[in-house]
């Protein structure tokens, strides 16, 4: 290794975050780690304290870490993401967003220990807390999963908290197609599940998630949450072109389209109408048990959840 090669780029996002970003902020410094790090800090013009919260860690020991960039006009989340991954030089690259935080000092160092040994790896992630501060409430978001993850289980639904996430730099991958989704976090998990490499998930929590008023997703309705998800697969099918990769793809929209249509039975008669429309236009032809199948997954998760719905 180059003495002075950048081993990871760590891109945080923020805006309007300063209530969260010194915690944030704190814990990406604290992380204990024998190679070279660069951090991102892209701040979407935020006209709050994120400046000043940012200047307070000069006296910190890693503050040579930090790049800041505050833009003179307001980008958007996808647009900031987009400028701020296009600046990470780093063999890989962390996630960690302003109002989100890393709870394990060895995360990186970890992280990267693991991909460093297995090549056939483009990602590795984790279990994560759950802060939520509408609720006042904290619990860990326990996944059924773990270890080695097929790349087509990702655009199959299987999703990753973006907090945990350190993934490979690769040259190719390609946000700006899912600029108008507002859920880059999926856009990225599919470029890199275009790689036909595995993820790999640690049974075990990495990070913190945190839900609150001014979130981008996580406090928003889970009907909300869905017609996003739908809109983005839909911007996935025209920009994926090989045949596995659509047929997994229209597999799961279907399936969303499924869970909105089934939230109208209970919920929304106009709703209900638009869906069970859109479920007989759908362009790929499901053979009757298959579609049984989803039907029941959906009766059972909304029964445990309520109006939470599988995504």
């Amino acid at each position: 290794m180059i003495e002075n090669e950048i081993k990871v780029s760590i891109c945080m996002i923020t805006y309007n975050h300063e209530l969260f970003l010194k915690e944030a902020i704190e814990s990406v410094l604290n992380q204990q780690v024998d190679f070279k790090i660069e951090f991102i800090i892209a701040d979407d013009n935020s006209p709050d304290k994120t400046s000043d919260i940012v200047d307070s860690f000069t006296n910190h020991t890693n503050f040579s870490w930090i790049k800041y960039i505050k833009h003179s006009k307001n980008l958007g989340m996808m647009g900031n993401s987009i400028f701020a991954l296009k600046r990470c030089t780093g063999k890989y690259i962390a996630l960690c967003e302003g109002d989100d935080f890393w709870t394990d000092p060895l995360k990186l160092q970890k992280q990267v220990d693991f991909l460093e040994a297995n090549d056939d790896y483009v990602s590795i992630c984790s279990e994560v807390a759950v802060l939520d501060e509408i609720k006042n409430k904290q619990f860990l978001m326990k996944s059924e999963f773990g270890g080695k993850i097929l790349y087509e289980n990702v655009f199959s639904g299987i999703f990753f908290p973006t907090c945990t996430i350190l993934y490979r730099n690769i040259s190719d991958i390609n946000l700006e197609w899912a600029n108008t989704s507002q859920i880059g976090d999926l856009a990225l998990l599919f470029e890199l599940a275009k790689t036909k490499k595995n993820f790999y998930f640690l049974n075990y929590p990495t990070a913190t998630y945190r839900i609150h008023e001014g979130g981008s997703f996580g406090h928003q309705a889970p009907i909300l949450q869905l017609k996003k998800i739908e809109f983005f697969l839909g911007l996935s099918l025209l920009h994926y072109k090989e045949k596995e990769i659509v047929s997994l793809i229209k597999k799961r929209l279907l399936k969303t389209i499924y869970s909105i249509f089934l939230f109208g039975v209970y919920n929304n008669r106009d709703l209900e109408i638009e869906y069970k429309h859109k479920i007989k236009e759908f362009g790929i032809k499901m053979n009757y048990l298959y579609q049984i199948k989803i039907l029941l997954l959906n009766v059972k998760a909304y029964k445990k959840h309520k109006k939470k719905l599988l995504a």
